[in-house]
């Protein structure tokens, strides 16, 4: 991470991040871009919040420090970036790894999932970084660049321009009267936890 944004800076002592997962309702992100899923959205940040606070508690209770990074805002909006990058610190632990939507695909629910994390000082186990495979162009034929309104991503990059994505944001939050998540990206993808279940199988 560029200086400024480490664990360290964030709480001097650091010896661990841990990152906390909550899945989203497929249901939900299926009907994006709606106020049901914007709302959704805030919703499982609040709850990731108070998780991370809970976590955070417990820790500290056993004589350990530890500073719980809220799951979206506050925000360096002129960089467009957290205090912290959750989904970095997902795949360093083992969660699962990024696709070229730019968002982390694990192999429970795809990319159907919200992030928080905390710092701490606390000399816990570690998990790894993995290598899955999950983000297959082949199979979706880069469905999520296709969709993708302000045609926000880098060419052969698992990267998006964050001006173009938080600017279409913005002004479409302005036209529906209320604060949009677009998620368009995370609706088309297929990885894991997108696909359905039959009596025969995963499919």
């Amino acid at each position: 991470a560029p200086p400024g944004y480490r664990p360290t800076d964030i709480l001097k002592e650091a010896k661990n991040v841990v990152v906390v997962g909550l899945e989203l309702l497929r249901a939900v992100v299926d009907t994006t871009p709606s106020r049901e899923f914007a709302i959704h959205y805030d919703t499982a940040n609040q709850l990731l919040n108070q998780l991370a606070y809970q976590v955070a508690l417990y820790l500290s209770r056993r004589g350990y420090r530890a500073v719980p990074i809220p799951a979206s805002k506050p925000a360096d909006l002129k960089a467009f970036r957290g205090d912290l990058s959750h989904k970095h610190a997902a795949v360093e632990a083992g969660m699962g790894e990024f696709g070229r939507n730019n968002l982390l695909l694990t192999p429970q629910f795809g990319p159907r999932v919200r992030l928080v994390s905390l710092v701490t000082d606390a000399p816990l186990e570690s998990g790894s970084r993995r290598e899955i495979g999950l983000c297959r162009p082949d199979r979706c034929d880069s469905a999520c660049w296709k969709i993708c309104p302000p045609q926000a991503f880098f060419p052969e990059e698992p990267r998006n321009d964050k001006q173009k994505c938080f600017g279409y944001r913005g002004q479409k939050g302005e036209e529906l009267g209320y604060d949009f998540a677009c998620a368009l990206c995370m609706k088309v993808c297929p990885a894991p936890g997108a696909l359905h279940r039959t009596k025969e199988g995963i499919v």
